[in-house]
């Protein structure tokens, strides 16, 4: 009997040792948890002032907060709150990253959901038929996408437009190739690729641990970001909700930025994105008849034909101005508008076309982008303060610099400054905030003749004041006998000045 019983106890033991060895084999074979959260967050962007941990999608905005100019909403989305859907009204949910968000605007009025949104107004004659959310958050990719449509079924959406990739590459540079080989393929498979690579003696191993552009193509094959739009997509179909899948605008000529790059490095990243963004949108919408596709490079790579163009679109390498988010509002209205269930809702109103959009935007089409950022490294050769009227002058700061304003705004003020001979290009360093605030730069001949260099203005009211530290090119007239003006209109026109010197040489 004794025998028995130390049999069971045996076959007991290996039993439980058996289900240990296959539990232990099937976690190891399952995506390793730690590895996804990495890949999620991978700028550890639950670190930001405006952003919090979350288990799930890694971070997400804060709630009821307004940080950077946008507003988050009660349910962490950017805009205003989010009332009942109202019987009749096409919900339209915009998914994406930073570029979706807003990031490049002072304001959450100038991203192009907001633009969006105001643009159906426009067509409804404001009566709030269809409604824009903007759940775009910096850094979101692609993995995010399905999670994200999952958690907004909460808010019915009748149509999803998802305009992920930039993020995507960003990934695939940033994260290293075996935290995605544990986050797809599992720890298991993960490390026999690792022994693989020990085993053939070379470079791989330590290049697979690193991040950078090294086995780019592997990653992007893990990365799968056709299977997570894909998922997104049929998510949306359980919610009967159709999906437009948005291009993200590439700056082809420029680089991504991130600290430690090289140009070199950027453009081949750029360069790669536009050849496989396009390919995983289409692989993703593929049998999908609720999926709509819509490519928006074109009208951006117009934008790169000069540099004062560049300027007016992309806010830096990456993200969009207002006249940037009012060209992918306008074309994402355009692409709404003529699908269901949109196209429903809108019956037979007429569309605005182009010039009515653009005269419905001043503030978008009327403001000017400046022509660089940052103080000059000196002030030798520029023009110097002869003489004011009516100005005061402000605080003086650390460096040396104060702004000219206006003493009596019923009336302009004026500063007139010594140029040295010969014509030239130089800087100006204006800031205005409102209607009737400018500042102007103005050549007078001996005859009292004037003619306007240069002018800073605006003719729409959005609180939002232009930057401080941005400059402007003024071109100086050439030759002798010219006296230059500059000329302040309005109480919050400011002219910044560094001692006497107003306006600086170009470096």
């Amino acid at each position: 009997m004794g025998a028995d019983v130390g049999k069971r106890l045996k076959m007991a033991t290996a039993l439980v040792m058996a289900t240990a060895a296959v539990a232990a084999l099937w976690l190891w074979s399952r995506p390793d948890p730690e590895a996804r959260f990495a890949w999620l967050d991978h700028h550890a962007f639950r670190n930001d002032p405006a952003a919090r941990f979350d288990p799930n999608l890694g971070f997400r905005l804060k709630e009821s907060v307004s940080m950077y100019g946008f507003r988050h909403n009660a349910a962490g989305l950017v805009g205003p709150e989010i009332g009942p859907k109202a019987a009749g009204t096409v919900r339209v949910a915009c998914l994406g990253g930073s570029t979706t968000l807003g990031a490049g605007v002072p304001i959450d009025a100038y991203s192009y959901p907001a633009l969006l949104q105001a643009m159906f107004d426009l067509v409804t004659g404001g009566q709030r038929r269809v409604e824009v959310l903007n759940a775009g958050v910096f850094g979101y990719h692609s993995l995010h996408t399905p999670l994200r449509v999952a958690e907004l079924a909460a808010f019915s959406p009748d149509v999803y437009v998802v305009m992920d990739g930039l993020n995507d590459l960003d990934a695939v540079r940033s994260v290293p190739q075996t935290v995605f080989e544990r986050a797809r393929l599992g720890r298991l498979a993960a490390a026999a690729r690792d022994l693989g690579r020990r085993l053939a003696g070379d470079d791989s191993r330590i290049a697979a641990a690193m991040p950078g552009l090294h086995g780019l193509e592997a990653k992007w094959r893990l990365a799968d970001m056709a299977g997570n739009l894909s998922r997104a997509a049929y998510l949306a179909g359980r919610q009967r909700a159709a999906m437009l899948l948005v291009s993200d605008p590439l700056r082809l000529e420029s680089a991504l930025p991130g600290a430690g790059q090289d140009r070199s490095e950027q453009a081949r990243l750029l360069a790669f994105g536009a050849e496989v963004l396009p390919v995983a949108a289409v692989a993703a919408a593929a049998g999908r008849p609720g999926v709509a596709l819509l490519d928006v490079q074109p009208v951006f790579a117009a934008a790169l034909t000069d540099a004062a163009t560049t300027r007016r679109v992309w806010a830096d390498g990456l993200h969009l101005t207002r006249y940037g988010n009012f060209l992918l509002a306008r074309e994402v209205f355009r692409a709404l508008s003529a699908r269901p269930p949109v196209a429903g809702v809108l019956g037979d109103r007429p569309l605005p076309d182009d010039n009515t959009l653009e005269m419905a935007f001043p503030a978008c089409l009327e403001w000017r982008p400046a022509d660089g950022s940052g103080r000059p490294k000196t002030a030798e050769g520029g023009a110097r303060l002869v003489s004011t009227a009516n100005l005061k002058e402000g605080p003086v700061d650390r460096e040396g610099w104060s702004s000219l304003t206006v003493v009596d705004p019923a009336t302009p003020g004026e500063a007139v400054l010594h140029v040295p001979s010969g014509g030239r290009t130089m800087r100006v360093y204006p800031r205005i905030e409102g209607p009737g605030d400018v500042v102007a730069i103005w050549a007078v001949d001996a005859g009292g003749t004037g003619r306007e260099l240069f002018a800073l203005r605006k003719t729409f009211a959005d609180g939002v004041w232009s930057a401080e530290g941005e400059w402007y090119r003024v071109p100086l007239p050439e030759g002798d006998g010219w006296r230059v003006v500059a000329r302040l209109t309005g109480e919050n026109a400011q002219l910044f000045h560094r001692g006497e010197a107003v306006l600086f040489p170009m470096e």
